[in-house]
């Protein structure tokens, strides 16, 4: 939580992560999962806050 406090405004999405799984019945599924971009703004200066959750 250390941009718990400041300031956020969205930025458009990172590239999706694509998962392929076959779930039901043997069926390929491909789930296009996309993370936001967030600029958040710290002692007046804007930041790229990218999180790489993999």
């Amino acid at each position: 939580m250390e941009y718990k406090h400041n300031r956020y405004r969205a930025s458009g999405f990172m590239e999706p992560s694509l998962i392929e799984d076959c779930p039901i019945r043997c069926m390929l599924v491909t789930l296009s999962v996309k993370q936001r971009r967030l600029d958040v703004e710290i002692d007046g200066q804007i930041r790229k806050l990218n999180r790489d959750w993999t």
